[in-house]
């Protein structure tokens, strides 16, 4: 089984992801860890350029995940799916190498998301950066949204999920 997480900035998807993992036997491939490790908070030139590494990340991401499923390894792809094109695009893919996947999405109130990213990033993220980024998510109908608490301990609500 692949789950692709899909939600905007501070919604929780690496939370899940990372839970996840510890419960164990599953990969977790994360691209904004790829991007900070390839680049090291420098730049990547752009709007354009970031969309252009980001596809690039998630086709190899895809790849894996038909590996480890063929291997029998559950794959976690948090990558966001911020485009309808991202979506439709693993979607076919995964589709075509009849592999099982779902999306989970996520959601969760503004001011949360601001003081998670706040938390995360320690700069001053502002409200009006986080409603810049978030002008960029396209909404499409794959799944109900969640609103999910983090917890230490487990994730407190459920994340609603859909067999595609």
């Amino acid at each position: 089984m692949v789950e692709l997480l899909r939600g905007k900035i501070a919604s929780g998807k690496s939370f899940y992801a990372k839970s996840k993992a510890e419960s164990g036997g599953v990969c977790v491939l994360n691209t904004d860890e790829i991007i900070a490790s390839l680049l090291g908070g420098a730049p990547c030139g752009g709007r354009e350029k970031r969309l252009e590494l980001e596809m690039r990340i998630l086709r190899y991401f895809l790849q894996l995940a038909v590996s480890n499923h063929e291997a029998g390894i559950d794959t976690v792809i948090d990558h966001g799916f911020w485009t309808v094109n991202e979506c439709e695009k693993a979607s076919e893919f995964l589709k075509k190498a009849g592999v099982p996947f779902k999306f989970v999405c996520f959601d969760a109130p503004f001011e949360e998301r601001l003081k998670r990213v706040d938390l995360r990033q320690g700069n001053g993220f502002d409200a009006e950066r986080l409603k810049w980024f978030d002008s960029f998510f396209e909404e499409k109908e794959l799944c109900r949204f969640a609103y999910c608490r983090r917890s230490r301990e487990k994730m407190q609500d459920t994340v609603w999920e859909t067999q595609k």
